[in-house]
């Protein structure tokens, strides 16, 4: 297999893996993590099929961490499933890509809230499932690579 199929078919498996999450966090407010735990494995897989650099590892999931620390910091308000969704997608793409894909995220998520707030569709204390939100800065920064 070629770097690019293998790229590819991460970027897929994250993608659809991220929609079936978004929707269960949409529903549900709270994920499963054990489809969070094999897209880890799986992305771990590709990067070593890709010939990844530890370092690399090291530095993908750096985001993911800095994730778990706001859901440690925040007692909760971002999720601990977000947190792991970013180290999981980081185990695969380069740390730049999953940064930018949780500022994007952040960026759109609170862009939502100002919308709703004006709206008075919610408050400051309104939580907003965030996985939707990681879901779309994923796609942007894969379109934003794509041109």
């Amino acid at each position: 297999m070629n770097s690019e199929t293998i790229r590819l078919m991460a970027v897929c498996l994250n993608l659809i893996t991220m929609i079936l999450l978004s929707a269960e966090d949409l529903k549900k407010k709270t994920v499963n993590w054990i489809p969070i735990a094999v897209l880890a494995v799986l992305n771990a897989s590709l990067g070593f099929v890709e010939g990844r650099p530890l370092t690399a590892y090291l530095a993908g999931v750096a985001p993911g961490l800095m994730g778990l620390f706001t859901a440690f910091a925040t007692k909760g308000k971002m999720g601990t499933g977000d947190g792991l969704l970013l180290l999981s997608v980081g185990l695969f793409f380069d740390w730049e890509k999953v940064l930018f894909l949780w500022l994007t995220a952040l960026l759109i998520c609170a862009s939502v809230g100002i919308v709703l707030m004006l709206f008075k569709r919610a408050d400051l204390k309104t939580a907003l499932p965030f996985i939707p939100f990681l879901t779309a800065g994923f796609a942007i920064v894969q379109l934003a690579e794509a041109f």
